[in-house]
């Protein structure tokens, strides 16, 4: 009988036991998610930081940002980019390299502008050259300007460089050709004819002979007659 007892209390703790487990509220663990995805924001970037690139880094920028950059380094750069240089630094070129100077109206082995250049003849024949005294300027077509030459203006000078100078045939033999150009002799040659009574000149003045006026022909002529021409060729800076 007490053992009967003893298994019916047993049973009735157990049951109790179950119906307090079975009241107590669930909690339902919730799967985890992935974040969201940020959207992309600008970058600003103040007070100018130095950045150091080491090693081969490739740097690809895009639109036209302000780069400040000091190079100890080479720099390569690729295709033909448009590059501006504000200033004016020294520019090392190791050869053998190929530098192209592109300019609309050209530069000529003196370093000076085409538009520049300026070509004077005198002829003791009355054609083509109607100045008496002064050189009649050749234009770039070929032609001569009307007039005599005017000089190079004011604030400017005429700065000669060449130098040609052609007497017959029909001169003297032997005879002398004599050329003083100004008063004072700025350009000055003499010579002899040759069995022909011809004679030519070319000459270079490395310096160049400055004028700010236009040159005249002092005295000129080969003995015996025959035609005499003077060429002056150079170009025109300004005198400042």
């Amino acid at each position: 009988m007490k053992r009967l007892a003893k298994l019916m209390l047993l049973t009735l703790g157990i049951g109790v036991v179950a119906v307090v487990l079975l009241s107590l509220p669930r909690h339902t663990a919730a799967a985890a998610s992935d974040p969201p995805a940020l959207p992309a924001l600008p970058v600003t970037v103040t007070n100018t930081p130095n950045v150091d690139v080491t090693n081969t880094a490739n740097v690809h920028v895009t639109n036209t940002p302000n780069v400040n950059a000091t190079v100890t380094g080479t720099v390569g750069i690729n295709g033909t980019p448009t590059v501006n240089v504000a200033s004016a630094p020294p520019v090392s070129v190791t050869f053998p390299a190929s530098i192209a100077v592109q300019d609309a109206a050209g530069i000529t082995h003196l370093g000076q502008d085409v538009k520049t250049l300026v070509t004077l003849s005198y002829s003791t024949a009355s054609s083509p050259t109607p100045c008496t005294t002064g050189f009649q300027q050749i234009l770039p077509n070929g032609a001569y300007a009307s007039g005599c030459y005017p000089g190079p203006g004011a604030g400017n000078y005429l700065v000669v460089t060449d130098l040609q100078v052609y007497c017959g045939p029909g001169g003297t033999p032997g005879g002398n050709m004599k050329l003083i150009v100004d008063p004072g002799g700025s350009i000055a040659a003499i010579g002899t004819l040759d069995a022909t009574g011809s004679f030519y000149l070319q000459k270079n003045f490395t310096t160049g002979v400055v004028f700010d006026h236009a040159p005249v022909v002092e005295e000129f002529g080969c003995l015996g007659g025959g035609m005499a021409i003077v060429t002056l060729e150079g170009y025109v800076i300004p005198a400042v």
